[in-house]
């Protein structure tokens, strides 16, 4: 008799742990009956799979209360599954917990996971410092923000990464300037010369440092054009290379473009003079030039622009140039742009079935129902749009010709003084917008009838006959 009782227990138990697996939660009367330090040893009788045991655990870990954290406390210190410490780790509000996991997990990810979490900036150094994982000094470092632990960890640390990744969070003008000046390994100056706002110090970094690294970070940051102009011309590729991508005169970019020794440096010219003057492109007003540009432009981001902005200024007068580029430019994506601004259907439906690229291809179809359906909203023939509505192989076609014929209808019907013909459309009209128009604009003129009788005995007539409840006369 007792073992069935402790069966028929473990039966109700089980039963309650599916119901919380299937999202009703975990019940109250399981709450109640399993003390929280014992809810995990209790699932583990009744579930053997791991990833309902984690899907349980979930339901439970969302309280906030002193119990919920107690257990959530327990299992993050003692679960043998690190994935379940983790998610109780998200659901954990305590501070000393978070230290404690975070120096002593035997886990790298709940050690980071923890880190995450925790805000005390000695206990963040003292695990950047020395825990044994490359990774979770790393996590620790990104958790500093403290600037003097900060460059505590860089003056004392020797890994050259991590010391470089903290670099990355300093502010500090004067340790940073300290560090560009005398760190011994290159890759921490360069970070500290990336974060320097001093344009004095950074034209001497950019112009007499021994390092490659060093010039080309402090060149990212200058803004004396002519510097840069004379950087331009630097025997050091990777200095050039940063000069060029600050630099705004447009002739010596164009010049390096042309005639530089180096392909990749011709290249990155290239892209530096396309940005400017696709930049001038969106304030250009002269339409010949934009012309020019959307035709010639040496770069496809100029050529786009440049039909952007005719857009803009006088789409319909630029059909004939877009509808050039749109069948003749070589680059693919210059063709997509000019279809998106064609109203041609012709022509938009020759390229649906021609263009060698499918991208084009589809452009054009998506414009050429694009501009059927901005055609058909200006439409006011409402048999052409009754058929258009009924037969067209297109649905978003077919649904803006229907809305742009009851609206006509709609239209038409608040224009009628007739009210036999309003009775009529308001008794026998198949479209119940058209119907409701009509029934609405039968009883407005109605009301405006009542209100100009004034004989009492009418009134009370039509009181006794009025079946609207709108002091209105039935016919």
């Amino acid at each position: 008799m007792k073992t069935d009782i402790l069966t028929l227990v473990a039966m109700t138990i089980a039963v309650l742990l599916l119901q919380c697996a299937s999202g009703s939660g975990v019940p109250a009367t399981l709450a109640e009956s399993v003390e929280f330090k014992n809810f995990r040893a209790t699932l583990a009788e009744f579930v053997e799979d791991s990833k309902t045991m984690f899907q349980l655990l979930r339901e439970r870990m969302q309280g906030t209360g002193a119990q919920e954290q107690a257990f959530l406390a327990e299992i993050v210190r003692n679960d043998a599954d690190a994935r379940i410490r983790k998610l109780a780790i998200s659901g954990l509000n305590s501070q000393d917990v978070f230290a404690e996991v975070a120096k002593n997990d035997k886990n790298e990810d709940v050690r980071k996971m923890a880190i995450a979490r925790l805000q005390d900036q000695a206990i963040l150094l003292e695990i950047a410092r020395n825990d044994k994982s490359k990774s979770v000094r790393h996590s620790a470092v990104s958790q500093l923000k403290d600037q003097a632990l900060l460059a505590e960890f860089i003056k004392s640390d020797t890994d050259e990464h991590l010391r470089s990744w903290a670099t990355r969070k300093l502010e500090d003008q004067a340790l940073l300037t300290e560090l560009a000046q005398n760190d011994s390994q290159d890759d921490v100056r360069r970070e500290a010369v990336g974060k320097l706002i001093d344009q004095e110090l950074l034209v001497d970094f950019a112009k007499n440092d021994k390092s490659k690294k060093v010039r080309q970070a402090a060149t990212y940051k200058l803004t004396d054009q002519a510097l840069l102009a004379e950087l331009a011309k630097d025997a050091d590729g990777e200095v050039r290379q940063a000069a060029v991508s600050r630099l705004n005169d447009k002739a010596q970019l164009e010049d390096i473009a042309t005639n530089d020794d180096k392909e990749w440096m011709r290249r990155d010219a290239a892209r530096r003079l396309a940005q400017l003057r696709a930049d001038d492109i969106d304030t250009l007003d002269n339409q010949v030039l934009l012309a020019d540009y959307a035709r010639n432009g040496g770069n496809a981001l100029v050529r786009q622009k440049a039909m952007s902005r005719l857009n803009a200024l006088d789409a319909q007068n630029s059909q004939t140039l877009f509808a050039d580029i749109a069948k003749s430019d070589s680059y693919f994506d210059v063709r997509y742009a000019a279809v998106y601004k064609l109203d041609d259907r012709t022509l938009l439906a020759d390229i649906a079935k021609t263009d060698v690229h499918a991208t084009v291809r589809r452009a054009a179809v998506e414009r050429l129902i694009y501009v059927r359906i901005q055609e058909i909203r200006g439409m006011n023939d409402t048999a052409l749009l009754a058929e258009i509505a009924e037969g067209d192989e297109d649905g978003n076609v077919r649904r803006t010709a229907r809305d742009r014929y009851r609206q006509l209808r709609f239209e038409e019907v608040w224009k009628l003084n007739d009210e036999a013909l309003l009775a009529e459309i308001a008794e026998h009209d198949t479209d119940r917008s058209v119907h409701q128009a009509a029934t609405e604009r039968l009883l407005q003129m109605r009301r405006e009838k009542f209100w100009q009788i004034e004989d009492q005995a009418t009134l009370a007539e039509i009181a006794k006959r009025d079946t609207l409840g709108c002091g209105v006369q039935t016919q």
